[in-house]
Order: structure tokens, then C-alpha cells, then sequence
């Protein structure tokens, strides 16, 4: 990795990011499909799910899986971070790491399981979280071979992974629905195909990781390095996928129809921005590891084209999305277009950070990237219970963490690497 810190990127710098820039082609194409159809489930399940509480138990769910999906993902980035081509001496050190963060995920959603199992499956259970737990610990395995992929560059493998999983997915679960499966029988539809996903990536690709990569770091750094990285993650998790969770738990007065509504059109809304980048978190870390001159100029580049997308997307659906929605969703579940508006331009900040915190774990600070995320959630989940109606509330939540994260990813950058936090 180059160590220039000039304002022009040396010859390794340049390689890597000609590299980098071939990737994002490969990555783009799935990130659009993965997206697309993520975006297609989540458009027509309430299309699909007719009745208020049974839509609310599959976005419960679909929220909790994906608040923990989010939250394990920093397994992915550390290692992202940590790999290198080489001769894989000391490499054991990464499946026993997530072996063991599969071990404790299955205990945590095995013990938790009495708290959340009530809103979404309260005659099922056991069968929800089974199918949580498999989820989950086929997801791990999957960031773990991803993290390397995306370390050694195997932009093909990284996007070819994407894809499998996307598919399937929407296979699955538009068999459930079609069956009537009911909330167990869609809770599997979920879940089944991050292990599927896992088997086909291996059995692909084993041959191009197999003993050709080593890791940057000793087993004890690696293990530090993804424990800060995890903590940043579930916050993460909190302020994408888990916020929908967060809405339906908040205290409100307002009808079940109206929390159903807001909670659907919050994932529909703000899917566009926070899913690529959420998509696109590996990239952006080897982006930012291999170009350390450039990386404040890149952060601030991509702020400044993402602010730009945002106020294109809010004024479109300031103009647009209720008319849209009302067509989709036959009316049930619709909010105004300054309510749309401003759910875009929330979901801008959530997109920064995926941005934002990237160039801190390339830049090795660790734990500002831990305290961006924690403060931005936990500022965030007490916002979300102010004495004011649901959906301004709701708003007022979503845009304040975030940019207390952002400023506090921007201000490691400029943090000497000695600090006592990372």
C-alpha cells in the first residue's frame, strides 16, 4: 500500500485505483440488481399483505434480520481492510473469528428471542428464530469470504456473491407469498438463502483464496480491530435497517394503519440512497486504504455529489412519490410530498456516513468510526421518543445522529493516528 501523502497519488496509488475503478463497474451492476430487488420485495409485500398487523410482523422482521445483517457487517470491513495477497501463514485466525461471532450471534438471538419473537411471529416462534439464526450465521460466512474477495480485489467474486444471494432471495420469498406461507413460511424465504448463497460463493471461488492471501494484522489486532468495528456496525444496523423496528416500538397515539404507513414508506423511500452505499461499504474502504493522499479530497468529492443526488430525489418526490405510492399501494399506505421530501433528504445522512466511515477505518482510526456510529444512534433512538407527533419526530431522528456521525468521521481524518481513541 502506498504511504505518499503528496496531493499526487504515486504509481501504486494509481494502479490501485485504476483497479478500484474496474471493480466498481462489477459492483455497480450488483448493488443495481441486489437493490432492484430488494426494492421489488419491498414494494409489493404490501401490495401482497393486505392487513396492517400482518404487513407490520413482516417488517418487523425483515427490520430485525437486517438491523443484525447491518450490524455484523463490519466483520467484512476489517477484513477488507486487513487482506493482502500473500502466502496465508496465520490466516487461521479468520475462521476461528467467525466461528465464534457465529457461536454468540446464535446465543444472543436464542436468548432474545422471547422480547422480539412476539411482534412477528407469536405462533411460530421457535420456526422464526431458527430461521433468524441460520440467516445470520450463513451472512457471517459470507462477510468473512466477501472481506477477502474485496481485500485481494476479486471484484467478479464480490459482485458474483451479490447477485446469487439477490436472487434467490426474491425466488424465495415471492414463492412464500404466492403460497400464502404465512410468517414463518416467509421468515424462511428470507433467511434460506444466505447459506445457499455462502455454499454456491465456495464452491465458485475457493481455488482464488485458498492459501493466497495473509492478513496485515496479528490474530489479537484483528480481533480488537473487529470488535471497534462491529460496535460501529450495529449502529449502523440502528440507523438503516433497524430504524423501521425502532418506529414501530416508538410511543405513538396515531393508528396501527398510520405507524404501517410511515414504516413502509420510510424503507421505500430512503432504499435509493442508503442501500448502494450500504452495498458499496468494502469498495469504499480499499478505495480509501490505497489512496491515502487523496483520501480527504475523495471524502469531500463524494459529500458533495451525494448532497447534489439528494436534492434531485427530494424534489422528485416532493412532486411525485405520493402519486406514486397511492397507484402502488392502492392508498393505504401513503405520507405527503414534503414528508417524502424530507424522508430523502434524512436518508442522505445515513448515506454520508457509509461514506464517512470507510475513510476512517482505512485511515485506521477505528474508534472514531465506533464513536460516529454510537453517537449518531444513540442520538437518534432517544430523538425518537420527543414529546412531538410521529412523523415529525420520526424525521427530527433520523437527520440529527446522522450528522453528528459524519462530522465526527470528517474530524478523525484530520486527528493525528496516535489518538487515544483508535
Amino acid at each position: 500500500m502506498s504511504t505518499s501523502s503528496g496531493s499526487e497519488p504515486d504509481a501504486g496509488a494509481a494502479t490501485a485505483a485504476s483497479s478500484a475503478g474496474g471493480g466498481l463497474g462489477a459492483i455497480t451492476i450488483a448493488t443495481v440488481v441486489s437493490g432492484g430487488i430488494g426494492y421489488v420485495i419491498l414494494a409489493l409485500v404490501p401490495r401482497v399483505i393486505a392487513e396492517p398487523a400482518a404487513l407490520l410482523q413482516f417488517t418487523t422482521f425483515w427490520s430485525v434480520l437486517y438491523l443484525l445483517v447491518a450490524s455484523l457487517s463490519g466483520l467484512q470491513q476489517e477484513v477488507a481492510r486487513a487482506t493482502r495477497a500473500g502466502g496465508g501463514e496465520g490466516t487461521g485466525a479468520l475462521p476461528r473469528l467467525t466461528l465464534s461471532l457465529a457461536a454468540a450471534t446464535t446465543a444472543l438471538v436464542a436468548i432474545t428471542s422471547p422480547i422480539w419473537t412476539p411482534l412477528v411471529a407469536p405462533r411460530q416462534p421457535v420456526a422464526v428464530a431458527a430461521a433468524l439464526i441460520v440467516a445470520l450465521v450463513g451472512y457471517l460466512g459470507i462477510a468473512s469470504l466477501s472481506g477477502v474477495f474485496y481485500g485481494l480485489r476479486l471484484w467478479k467474486a464480490v459482485a458474483t456473491t451479490t447477485i446469487i444471494d439477490a436472487v434467490l432471495r426474491l425466488i424465495a420469498v415471492g414463492l412464500a407469498l404466492a403460497t400464502s406461507a404465512g410468517p414463518a413460511g416467509v421468515a424462511w424465504a428470507v433467511a434460506a438463502p444466505f447459506p445457499v448463497a455462502l455454499a454456491i460463493t465456495w464452491l465458485l471461488f475457493r481455488g482464488r483464496v485458498q492459501g493466497r492471501y495473509t492478513l496485515d494484522v496479528s490474530t489479537r489486532e484483528l480481533v480488537a480491530n473487529t470488535a471497534k468495528t462491529l460496535g460501529g456496525t450495529v449502529a449502523l444496523g440502528v440507523l438503516t435497517s433497524g430504524l423501521p423496528f425502532l418506529l414501530d416500538l416508538a410511543p405513538t397515539t396515531q393508528p396501527e394503519s398510520v405507524v404501517a404507513a410511515l414504516i413502509a414508506v420510510v424503507n421505500l423511500t430512503r432504499a435509493p440512497l442508503v442501500i448502494p452505499f450500504l452495498a458499496l461499504q468494502g469498495w469504499l474502504m480499499v478505495l480509501f486504504r490505497d489512496r491515502p493522499g487523496d483520501r480527504t479530497r475523495l471524502l469531500w468529492t463524494m459529500l458533495g455529489g451525494l448532497a447534489l443526488l439528494s436534492l434531485v430525489l427530494a424534489g422528485a418526490a416532493y412532486l411525485v412519490e405520493p402519486a406514486i405510492l397511492g397507484a402502488l399501494w392502492n392508498n393505504k399506505y401513503v405520507v405527503d410530498g414534503p414528508t417524502g421530501a424530507a424522508i430523502v433528504l434524512t436518508a442522505s445522512l445515513t448515506a454520508a456516513m457509509c461514506i464517512s466511515g470507510p475513510a476512517a477505518i482505512a485511515a485506521k482510526r477505528h474508534g472514531h468510526y465506533l464513536a460516529g456510529w454510537v453517537t449518531a444512534a444513540a442520538a437518534s433512538v432517544v430523538l425518537l421518543f420527543l414529546p412531538l407527533p410521529l412523523v415529525e419526530r420520526a424525521l427530527v431522528a433520523m437527520a440529527v445522529g446522522p450528522l453528528l456521525g459524519v462530522s465526527i468521521h470528517a474530524w478523525s481524518l484530520r486527528r493525528p493516528s496516535t489518538s487515544l481513541l483508535d
